[in-house]
């Protein structure tokens, strides 16, 4: 499985040396960056042993995390969400991804 914690962040998470993501911003993102490749792998190969397995060690180690998290963060409710995607927005208007 990709190791997304031993890689640098991204610059684009970083204004002024200050993260931009809040912790559960963070663990969310990960999950997203995780998962996204092992089920695109999933749906082009459904019995890829490798892929079940990396599948299987996200759900049984980080899955819970990354859950709590994520409900941490709808507790907010959306109109807080909505202000946030748009804060971390203005910080990029105009900029490449």
């Amino acid at each position: 499985m990709y190791d997304f914690y031993a890689d640098p962040e991204p610059d684009f998470l970083y204004t002024d040396g200050l993260n931009l993501l809040t912790d559960d911003e963070h663990t969310v993102g990960l999950a997203h960056l995780t998962l996204t490749p092992i089920l695109q792998a999933l749906q082009d190969n459904p019995f890829n042993a490798r892929v079940i397995a990396e599948l299987r060690e996200y759900l049984d180690f980080q899955a819970e995390e990354a859950m709590d998290a994520f409900n941490r963060l709808c507790e907010l409710g959306p109109t807080y969400l909505t202000n946030r995607l748009a804060e971390l927005n203005a910080e990029y208007e105009g900029e490449e991804w």
